[in-house]
């Protein structure tokens, strides 16, 4: 639904289009045929005298390629009104939109003026106006003991909330940054977005039109309002026709109930007058009030499964949602802290470990092992700014996948274990084919595994820059031979600093008796010269000392893991699947750690090895390396940055060790600038929740090793020479190149005491390297997981 300005005596000012009788015949793929009409209006605004008007539709594929159209018709338009004409296109060859093959056309009105009110021929002569939309055919079917289905083919929501927001860019997401955010929920198995709880960008439901994810799009305020009911229709008005859409939510939780639920009525009324072809939702607590009897699906807010079966036993004729879900908080790369079990656990001071399998079994398969339920949406998919899931100094949330940086928690490939390697491929809702193959994924670092044993009297004796550079013993000599029985700590260098902080690991510079050992600062990250050092990790176990141990899962597709430590079995362990009642990860406990390599192999039902994952203690920091994560053939986000003023590049950065190997506890301060080519740092993130380094600038301390850089354009030579005009209208202090070459933008990193990185961007100004191409080339193609 569209406005265009007018330009003529008649004007095309909005077009409404709608389809319905959409039958898919035939698999889930690019061949499937439907047939389907298209119920077709156009809005024809006058701009002067009373005027007669004819006007046409038309639908097209994306590229061109005409399907079908009808007959200019006549329609008076009054003077300084406007008239509705409409049209039925019948018996319609279409490809359905779905997850894996989301056929998109373009529907399109044409407008002429007619001042004889004939229309037999103005089809020759060009038309005054036109405006057009992108259009997609599916029907939808929501089932009160079934589910969903998408073109009548039976479709489990497995999606997730998000707030609209990233490291360094705020809520001003590009596009090229929100097509990587959809390509990272594909990967994981995720086939729906809940846009929680705003109206999104435009731009963003464009994204999943083209990649087939499907969107419960959401209202921000509700009550028994006018003005609340009018931003509700011009949601509708404005959202209608995006084939990605097939919910409408009014409201969420706490804004849904009380007082508020009067409103219910009416939005429903005006929902349904606008779009007939949706139902409506609300994000709720409860259930049997007026607004559960108003809304056409039931939605639910982190509710248990008992809470879901005595809705459906209450209210057996209404379909139900979990429209969010499974807080499981947890923080990138932590093997130490607090285990979330918990949805949405009370506010904790310690760190969040990196599993937490056993919550997100129970939760998500509340609604996903539930025949009847329409599907599960769970909080969320990345990190944002803002409500810590603890005290301070955490000042972003940690309910995501995937960190605020866009790196990937060990919970991103629980999911992506379960809900996309366990599903089979002719399941219409998984997003693309995996072919039976499996995937494991340690969760733990295999790091020394005394940290956080207290050393007493151990100190810093010196500090460079903000680095520590030695220890103590508590007689401050060098050594402390108590301490690390016997290995001298003289030669120990520091792995990384925080910005006047010492730095977080200590490792030996030599090869001699003390080479290994670690040595780690408290939490806070206070220790200074002379403070008390809190925690020590050794290298080697004292001589005829038990052994020390780890604690190890994995995460895997496969239904068992064997574990190795250099190269000796500790044992298979079953990984079961949802919904059964089993654990979904492999565990291992008490496993003797050994300065060696930790393999873990999944087992296939034949026992034969079906994929593997491997970790070794960090050794000694190196360098940095540099890789880009988008643009990047790697997250299906294209080759290239489009030189459009505006498009944005992620690149990460890793403390590596002479291995190559990421340094499990660096935290470096890594800087970042662009050497050449069109392109500026915009800032930097490391996705730690409890960082508070300035996010507009162009340097990060590493958390866990990695730093994400993010890098925007300084040209708009690919935009057209009218859009460019334009620019140079408004851009008076020059920003923006206009008519810079397409060359790569090279990016440089440094760090103390690291051997400096870079990397190239390339960029473009051919169209097919605009994000919404790149989109559309994505849909139904797989998109791997990258630590």
């Amino acid at each position: 639904w569209f406005w265009a300005a007018a330009t003529a005596p008649v004007a095309a000012a909005a077009a409404g289009i709608t389809a319905a009788g959409v039958t898919a015949t035939g698999a889930d793929s690019a061949a499937a045929a439907a047939t389907a009409t298209l119920h077709a209006s156009a809005t024809v605004m006058g701009t002067g005298l009373g005027q007669a008007a004819c006007v046409s539709f038309s639908l097209s594929g994306l590229s061109g390629e005409p399907v079908a159209s009808s007959a200019p018709t006549p329609l008076w338009v009054p003077a300084d009104g406007g008239a509705t004409a409409t049209a039925a296109l019948l018996n319609l060859r279409i490809r359905p939109w779905s997850a894996r093959s989301p056929a998109l056309y373009t529907v399109r009105a044409d407008v002429w003026a007619s001042p004889d009110g004939e229309c037999a021929t103005v089809g020759a002569q060009p038309p005054v106006d036109s405006v057009s939309v992108v259009h997609g055919f599916r029907s939808l079917k929501f089932d009160a003991d079934s589910g969903f289905f998408l073109n009548e083919q039976k479709f489990k929501i497995r999606g997730f909330c998000d707030h609209n927001d990233f490291a360094v860019v705020g809520m001003a997401v590009p596009e090229r940054v929100n097509l990587f955010r959809a390509q990272a929920l594909r990967a994981i198995g995720g086939n729906g977005r809940r846009m929680s709880h705003n109206p999104p960008d435009v731009a963003t439901l464009a994204l999943y039109d083209r990649l087939g994810v499907i969107v419960v799009d959401e209202n921000r305020l509700f009550a028994n309002s006018t003005a609340f009911v009018h931003n509700m229709a011009a949601l509708v008005r404005r959202d209608r026709n995006a084939p990605s859409v097939v919910l409408w939510s009014f409201c969420n939780e706490a804004g849904c109930e009380g007082n508020r639920e009067a409103g219910g009525p009416r939005f429903a009324d005006v929902v349904h007058r606008l779009d007939g072809s949706r139902p409506t939702l609300g994000n709720m607590f409860t259930f049997g009030d007026l607004l559960s009897d108003t809304i056409d699906v039931q939605g639910f807010s982190h509710r248990e499964r008992g809470q879901l079966d005595a809705c459906h036993a209450s209210l057996p004729d209404k379909p139900i949602f979990m429209s969010e879900c499974c807080s499981c908080n947890t923080e990138r790369d932590e093997d130490e802290g607090c285990e979330t079990v918990t949805d949405n656990p009370p506010s904790i001071g310690c760190r969040q470990k990196a599993f937490n399998g056993r919550c997100a079994q129970h939760y998500t398969n509340a609604s996903d092992g539930a025949a009847y339920a329409v599907g599960t949406m769970v909080w969320t998919l990345f990190d944002y700014y803002g409500e810590p899931s603890g005290d301070w100094p955490r000042v972003s949330s940690s309910y995501g996948q995937y960190d605020l940086a866009g790196f990937a928690k060990a919970s991103a490939f629980w999911y992506r274990t379960q809900w996309l390697l366990r599903i089979p491929d002719a399941d219409a809702a998984k997003p693309f084919a995996t072919g039976g193959e499996h995937e494991v994924h340690l969760v733990e670092s295999w790091e020394p595994p005394a940290v956080g044993q207290p050393v007493a009297g151990a100190r810093l004796a010196a500090t460079r820059g903000g680095a520590a550079m030695a220890v103590t013993g508590a007689d401050g000599a060098s050594g402390g031979g108590d301490v690390f029985a016997g290995a001298p700590l003289d030669g120990l260098i520091a792995l990384g600093a925080d910005n006047g902080r010492a730095a977080r690991t200590l490792s030996s510079s030599g090869g001699g008796p003390g080479s290994g050992a670690r040595v780690g600062i408290a939490p806070s990250g206070t220790a200074l010269d002379g403070t008390p050092l809190d925690l020590i990790t050794p290298g080697r176990a004292a001589p005829g000392a038990a052994r020390p141990t780890r604690h190890i899962t994995a995460y895997t597709s496969a239904p068992s893991v064997e574990l190795f430590v250099d190269g000796v079995s500790v044992g298979v362990r079953a990984a079961g699947s949802l919904p059964g009642g089993g654990p979904t990860w492999a565990e291992w406990t008490d496993v003797p750690w050994a300065n060696a390599t930790v393999l873990a192999v999944a087992l296939a039902d034949d026992g034969s090895a079906a994929a593997r994952d491997s970790r070794t203690a960090s050794g000694v920091p190196a360098a940095l390396r540099l890789s880009v994560d988008a643009p990047s053939e790697r997250t299906r986000t294209g080759s290239a940055l489009f030189l459009d003023g505006h498009d944005t590049a992620l690149v990460r950065a890793e403390v590596i060790d002479a291995a190559g190997a990421v340094v499990w506890g660096a935290a470096h301060n890594v800087s970042f600038e662009v050497v050449s080519g069109p392109g500026r740092v915009l800032g930097a993130h490391n996705g730690d929740t409890r960082c508070h380094e300035p996010n507009g600038v162009p340097w990060r301390s590493a958390y866990h090793g990695r730093v994400r850089a993010v890098v925007g354009v300084t040209a708009a030579s690919g935009r057209s020479q009218a859009e460019r005009r334009l620019i140079r209208e408004v851009d008076l202090d020059a920003e923006i190149e206009l008519d810079a070459p397409a060359q790569p933008i090279v990016l440089r990193a440094i760090a103390p005491g690291l051997a400096t990185a870079t990397v190239s961007i390339p960029t473009s100004t051919d169209a097919t390297d605009e994000v919404m191409a790149v989109a559309a080339r994505g849909a139904g193609q797989p998109v791997p997981l990258y630590r």
